[in-house]
Order: C-alpha cells, then structure tokens, then sequence
C-alpha cells in the first residue's frame, strides 16, 4: 500500500518518469498498463455523426448500382442525357474514395479512434471536390446535370457538417 502512495507522490509532485508515457505513475520494471477503454455509450451527436456517415456509404453504393442496373436512375442523374457513360469517370472516385471514406469515419467515429478528425475532413473534401466540379458544369453545359448537383450539394452540406461536428467534439 505504501509503495502505491509513494507512486502517487511522485506523479502529483511530477517526478514520476512513465506518467506520460503510460498516463499513470508505475513501478520500476513493471509491466506496461493495459489501456483502458471509455465505457461510456456513444452521444447523441456521435451517433449522428456515425450514423450519416455509414448511411452515406450505404446509399453512394446503393447509387451506383443503380446507375448501372437502371436506365431511369441514370437518365435522372446524367450529367448530358445523349452521353450516360459520362457519369462513368465518376465511379471509382466515389466508390474507392467516398464510400471507403464514409464507412472508415463512420467506424473511427464509434469506436472513438483519435484519427476520427482527420478521416472525416478527408471525406468531406472528397464531397465537395465533386460537387465543385458539378457547380461548374451545370451552368456550363446549360443546365444539365442539375439533379446530381442537388444531390451532390446535401452531400457535401452534411459530410461537412459531420467533420465540423467530429472536430468540435475532440
């Protein structure tokens, strides 16, 4: 008991070589501590924030396996509608990048992993390039394109919305 007290003076009065290593005062030659995991449920907030995220993973598949078994979905979301497969240079962007993306903050979000911050900024800057080139397209081309540019502009509103909410909460 005493050896435990004389630990704990010498963390108060910070002399104790693996506070910061370990975050807690041990004995010389001691095992390293086990970490210890938050066992508090997950905010209402992060919940959200996973839970976008994952649904937005979710739904970019969803999206494209729509554009591709479906003529009608295609025909809705076509940037020119005489050239479908203009669309086409998007997918491996949206589906290697946004989706992998999504799901990656989604899961460091929950389970409380300190690169949450980070992965969810890359998301959202994964959002918004898309939709910036949209924003630029549709006027270009004289309008067409305009349901993807909606789509693409809730994304990225609420993709940064996640990341600013990630980052506030760290």
């Amino acid at each position: 008991m005493r050896a435990a007290l004389a630990l704990d003076d010498l963390a108060v009065a910070g002399r104790c070589p693996t506070l910061r290593k370990y975050g807690r005062c041990v004995a010389v030659g001691a095992t390293r501590p086990e970490r210890t995991t938050r066992t508090t449920a997950l905010s209402i907030e992060e919940r959200i924030c996973a839970g976008y995220l994952f649904a937005q993973a979710i739904c970019g598949i969803a999206l494209w396996v729509g554009l591709a078994v479906s003529p009608t979905v295609s025909s809705w979301l076509a940037l020119t509608p005489e050239r479908r497969e203009l669309m086409d240079v998007f997918v491996l962007a949206d589906l290697g990048v946004i989706v992998i993306a999504s799901a990656l903050g989604a899961w460091a979000i929950a389970a409380r992993r300190t690169w949450a911050v980070p992965m969810t900024a890359f998301t959202a800057g994964a959002v918004v390039y898309p939709t910036l080139y949209l924003i630029g397209w549709v006027p270009a081309s004289k309008g067409s394109g305009g349901a993807a540019l909606a789509l693409m502009v809730a994304t990225s509103t609420f993709s940064c919305w996640v990341a600013y909410q990630t980052w506030a909460r760290r």
